[in-house]
């Protein structure tokens, strides 16, 4: 339940995704760019607001073949850090298109430290961005979209997590 507006979280269609990623190809600053590629990213990769913030941009790869991201995240009541690597190949649904986006984003915002947050932009602190930065970034892109949640419903950061994730195991998918 969003504490902030009481209402229930809604996950993510595919279809608003589908409309961030397309958005995100035609826009003209790193700014509007960074909006959508959250929308879209957190889908793909089922993150937490955490480990989007969490990101450093070497961590995030493009290749000829792949688009390949290295997380960090907290796990557990130990609150230890786990990484992994997820591999997503460009001829997978939507992964070619995903990686010029993220070339987009890149080529707007110019070239940065591999250590920089993924997601912050010239000019902004190269620290972590907060989860609760991403996700006033995930809302402000819809919001651009005019996509909104339904009555009684909200869009979170989470809503891409639950909506990728409930994309991909009504395919078939495994959700780990």
């Amino acid at each position: 339940v969003d504490t902030e507006t009481r209402l229930q979280r809604k996950y993510l269609p595919a279809a608003a995704a589908r409309a961030a990623l397309d958005a995100g190809l035609r826009s003209s600053t790193a700014g509007e760019a960074r909006d959508y590629m959250v929308i879209v990213l957190s889908y793909l990769w089922f993150h937490r607001a955490s480990t989007t913030g969490s990101l450093q941009d070497h961590d995030v790869q493009v290749t000829e073949t792949e688009l390949l991201v290295h997380e960090r995240f907290r796990k557990g009541h130990s609150h230890e850090v786990t990484t992994r690597a997820i591999a997503m190949p460009r001829t997978s649904p939507g992964v070619d298109a995903a990686c010029r986006l993220v070339e987009h984003f890149r080529t707007l915002r110019g070239k940065c430290a591999p250590q920089a947050a993924f997601y912050g932009l010239q000019g902004e602190s190269p620290a972590a961005l907060s989860a609760e930065f991403i996700d006033t970034t995930f809302r402000r892109g819809l919001t651009a979209l005019s996509i909104q949640a339904p009555p009684g419903y909200s869009f979170s950061s989470h809503s891409g997590r639950a909506g990728g994730a409930t994309a991909a195991y009504s395919i078939g998918g495994t959700l780990e």
